[in-house]
């Protein structure tokens, strides 16, 4: 459907695209724990808008940039750079260590980028640029560069006349925001997960698992697990949350078995420890929910269950939930008939 190859779209973790004028979009099932893939649709939309006010003449990382910057604004929030910590980390220490992507390099596309750090970080940098730009100079800012894009000029010239000064001076400015701020801790230590997509319905977690020993004991305790051993399963669980305190994998099987052991207290500890490096991993943010709800704070739930099913509606877990706690919706009744509905079909399967 695009001049993607599979290679290319596995390589960088591409899930959709605006080409030939229209949107491919991938299912969020095809991914082993979903995307955000109401934010990759509205991306995507920018794209296609940008497309016809620019007559087509804007670059691939200006593209990209307005995309991302965009991308949220679906859930009422203002245009910005919303980076996980991972990212930002990467983002950092790249500008520190003088190995930023130079914007050319990304054409004729970033998913064409040799992996998805690379991706990862040609995001982030043409995000955060386009953002320093907007602070300065606003949305009628963006705009008029647009415009002068629709007349053939080239974007650097373009934003140096809206800005009045020279493309390498708006550059180097924006690489001043980065390095005026002190270098991360190792990227490792905040390594984010791959899109890992899934192939033939079946996907190895534990090769996420950075950390070996962590790695490990997961996978002892999965067998456990497996064979009902649920306590003794926990017990390696936690071991290996021990190892890795922030890894999303680990704080999903601590909060799974915390959970069946009645102890809602050390599930919600658990995810919480690693949401916040991990906000768009979906099975911890369903988790968060069910560990909301059986320590009987329903209202808090309902947050994190719908943030599941915008990262992965073919869960049935957070539909389940939440119907049982009536869904937050103008007509209640209306949304809870939906989310139950939404529960069996997809318990069913």
């Amino acid at each position: 459907m695009s001049s993607l190859s599979i290679e290319h779209i596995q390589t960088t973790g591409t899930v959709a695209l605006c080409k030939w004028n229209r949107l491919m979009v991938a299912s969020p099932r095809s991914l082993l724990y979903g995307y955000p893939w109401l934010d990759t649709i509205n991306h995507e939309l920018v794209h296609l808008a940008l497309s016809y006010a620019s007559k087509n003449h804007a670059p691939v990382w200006f593209h990209e940039g307005l995309a991302k910057l965009f991308e949220r604004t679906w859930r009422g929030l203002a245009p910005a750079a919303y980076l996980a910590p991972p990212t930002s980390a990467l983002l950092l220490k790249a500008a520190h260590e003088k190995r930023l992507i130079a914007f050319d390099r990304m054409h004729p596309s970033i998913a064409m980028l040799p992996s998805q750090e690379d991706a990862a970080l040609a995001f982030a940098q043409v995000v955060t640029f386009l953002e320093r730009f907007r602070e300065r100079f606003g949305d009628a800012g963006l705009t008029r560069t647009i415009q002068l894009l629709a007349t053939g000029q080239d974007v650097r010239a373009a934003l140096a006349k809206v800005a009045s000064e020279g493309f390498g001076e708006l550059e180097a400015k924006w690489r001043s925001t980065l390095t005026q701020k002190d270098e991360p801790a190792p990227v490792a230590a905040t390594k984010e997960l791959k899109l890992r997509f899934v192939e033939n319905g079946a996907a190895d977690e534990s090769l996420d698992v950075t950390e070996g020993r962590a790695r490990k004991h997961l996978r002892v305790g999965d067998l456990l697990w497996g064979r009902r051993r649920t306590l003794a399963a926990a017990r390696e669980y936690e071991t290996a949350q021990h190892l890795a305190p922030t890894d999303p994998i680990l704080a999903s099987r601590v909060a799974r078995a915390s959970l069946l052991g009645k102890q809602a207290d050390k599930a919600l500890a658990a995810v919480d420890s690693a949401l916040r490096e991990h906000p768009t991993h979906a099975p911890l943010q369903a988790l968060r929910g069910a560990s909301l709800i059986a320590l009987g704070r329903g209202d808090e739930a309902r947050q994190p269950l719908e943030e599941a099913i915008r990262l992965n509606p073919f869960d049935p877990d957070p539909h389940c939930q939440l119907s049982r706690i009536g869904h937050d919706d103008p007509a209640t009744a209306v949304g809870t008939t939906r989310e139950r509905e939404a529960c069996r079909l997809l318990s069913s399967q």
